[in-house]
């Protein structure tokens, strides 16, 4: 269902931004606990404190990797090794919930199918923590246990799922907590052993122990609101609150609703929040004079609870509670309340399933899965090996650095994966939040000073991506001798490093061309550009793929990989009288170009496909250029 993710765990991500994010949150708490240092003190946005609170912290979800760390996995590996034992795990907890209540394993396969795979949990790829949405039916598993047989050791299990909801994802601890508290009071209707003194007592023990262990890790959440304000605007948490007609909308990774255009696009994702017709059907069923009335009842409560709490401030619910409740204003998208109906509707679903197929209920599994599936799914293939100055970073280890472009929110996210490689205090950053110094900071009228009054030591300027601030960068740097400490290769004009801490003029040729606006050379590495197509272009008919490549020992080969790589076709080469005229170094190198012309998308190749530009020089060193992703049509 999420293919071909599990053929490129190593680089497959949904899009280069959140995976990056979480990928960095989970190995710097790998690397906090293993070196001592303080967790939510996270290094990025230099100077400020508490950084990890500006995020999802993980840790629930941290802890179940740690095995995958220890072994020596790549952070972007775990991180998606996690991902689907998150839809795994959120389906196999539902499937138990379901068949704990109805004694039926084709029941709970279908409520697991429904629970891994409603349409939402595609929309949210990028987040992690989204797919991790197990334990509010887990607390669902260990309160009906309770229900049968009060225990101590139930109340535990309770009070352990309790949390372990709170340590994974903080939207479903915040609604989860409430979700459950409902859930208790409409079982104590069907079970007098909800109603003893002694029972309540042990529940409300359990959670209150759970509250007392969660307490380290919601503190520096709400010393986060109390000192930046980090709280949501109405503005902000009205525009994701959800409307009735939301849940219709189905996303743009469904196979089986995609060519019924049940989404305009114009409304945000946040809030497509179809589940699909198949198990609303059967939820709707399952209302049909049911034997379980208790678990119907709660279905039922949980459900209603998720639509009026993802209306948000279109409704007095979510806005008493993001007025009044602690921890509700800094909910910036009330349409995540959607979870709580979902593990409803999966229940419901497996009931419904069993109410109208008897023991054949696994009949409804296949079509299930036609109707959500979403595979295959096009994927963005992220760097798997650090860059040069990324290295040189790891081995020279400065106090601070700060990357430009900086507040560039793609290359933001670049720059979080690359501190997993060298794990170097950065002035940069990305999150929910920004705090005040790295404001200051991207508006500065002199970057460098600001930079050195924050405690940077280093400034990096990666070339290839100034965009828009190359000409004021170039200018900085011209007004401000640096001490240069070295030019690094990259895909064109590489990475430059900067001491802040000194300022030396120097006449190095590359930095004089790279200042002059001159080509640059790499030393060791291929050089290469894509040309055509590019990112996010829609391609009608024929495609012409063009760019060229140099090497110092010349070329080799140019692949074309597209589908994530699966499908490589060798690019054919030709002159380029313009490439070469601007790198004179390479006069005699003939045939600089690649080029590669399809008269018609090939069959094996998707309508939305990605492509990566292999290059390998004549020494054997290989260069890949960043994926581009785009759409070929017939």
């Amino acid at each position: 269902m999420t293919w071909p993710l599990a053929r490129r765990l190593d680089a497959a991500v949904a899009n280069p931004g959140d995976p990056y994010l979480n990928s960095w949150i989970l190995d710097w708490e790998y690397h906090a606990v293993a070196h001592g240092k303080p967790l939510f003190d996270a290094p990025i946005f230099v100077p400020a404190r508490g950084t990890l609170a500006f995020s999802e912290n993980l840790f629930g979800i941290a802890l179940a990797g740690a095995p995958l760390r220890l072994i020596g996995l790549a952070p972007l590996t775990i991180h998606n090794i996690l991902l689907l034992a998150g839809f795994a795990f959120t389906g196999f907890a539902a499937f138990l919930l379901t068949r704990r209540i109805t004694g039926s394993i084709g029941a709970g396969i279908v409520s697991g199918i429904v629970a891994a795979f409603v349409p939402w949990h595609f929309t949210h790829l990028p987040h992690l923590q989204y797919a991790w949405t197990a334990w509010p039916a887990m607390m669902l598993v260990a309160l009906f246990a309770f229900a049968e047989k009060p225990s101590v050791l139930r109340a535990s299990l309770f009070g352990l799922a309790f949390l372990l909801n709170g340590l994974t994802n903080l939207h479903t601890f915040v609604f989860g907590s409430f979700a459950i508290v409902v859930a208790i009071a409409v079982l104590a209707f069907f079970h007098a052993t909800l109603r003893t003194a002694r029972s309540l007592s042990m529940l409300a023990a359990a959670i209150v122990l759970a509250g007392v262990l969660l307490t380290p890790v919601l503190l520096p959440y709400f010393r986060a609101i109390r000192e930046y304000g980090m709280r949501g605007d109405v503005e902000e948490t009205l525009h994701y609150s959800a409307a009735p007609g939301d849940w219709l909308r189905s996303n743009f990774h469904n196979r089986f609703y995609l060519p019924l255009n049940t989404n305009d696009g114009k409304t945000d994702p946040e809030r497509w929040l179809f589940p699909g017709f198949a198990s609303m059907a059967l939820a709707l069923v399952a209302l049909y004079r049911p034997q379980r009335r208790d678990a119907v009842a709660v279905g039922i409560a949980w459900v209603v609870i998720g639509v009026i709490g993802a209306a948000g401030l279109r409704t007095p619910f979510h806005t008493f509670l993001f007025n009044y409740i602690p921890g509700f204003r800094g909910i910036r998208v009330p349409a995540r309340w959607a979870i709580i109906a979902y593990a409803g509707v999966a229940l419901l679903a497996g009931i419904g399933a069993l109410r109208v197929a008897r023991k054949r209920a696994w009949l409804f599994a296949p079509l299930l899965l036609i109707e959500l599936h979403a595979a295959p799914i096009r994927y963005f293939v992220a760097p798997t090996q650090p860059s040069e100055v990324y290295r040189w970073l790891a081995r020279t280890q400065p106090a601070a650095v700060l990357e430009l472009p900086v507040a560039e929110k793609r290359s933001e996210y670049a720059y979080v994966l690359g501190q997993t490689h060298h794990h170097v205090p950065l002035l940069n950053g990305v999150s929910g939040f920004s705090p005040p110094s790295f404001e200051r900071l991207r508006s500065s009228g002199d970057l460098i000073a600001q930079a050195r009054s924050l405690g940077a030591q280093v400034l990096i300027v990666h070339a290839d991506t100034l965009g828009s601030q190359e000409a004021p960068v170039k200018s900085m740097l011209r007004s401000h001798p640096l001490a240069y400490l070295g030019r690094f290769d990259t895909a064109v004009h590489g990475d430059y490093a900067f001491a802040l801490t000194a300022a030396r003029p120097s006449d190095d040729p590359q930095l004089t061309r790279f200042l002059a606006g001159e080509r640059t050379v790499n030393r060791t590495q291929p050089m290469a550009c894509l040309d055509t197509p590019s990112d996010e272009q829609i391609v009608n008919g024929p495609l012409r793929v063009m760019g060229w490549a140099l090497a110092r020992s010349g070329i080799r080969t140019v692949n074309l990989r597209f589908e994530n790589g699966r499908v490589v076709v060798p690019a054919d080469r030709c002159e380029r009288a313009d490439v070469a005229a601007a790198y004179p170094e390479f006069a005699t190198q003939r045939m600089i170009g690649f080029v590669k012309d399809f008269p018609r998308r090939p069959k094996n190749i998707s309508g939305a496909t990605d492509l990566q530009v292999e290059v390998v020089d004549n020494d054997g060193n290989t260069q890949l250029l960043p994926d581009v992703w785009f759409i070929w049509r017939d």
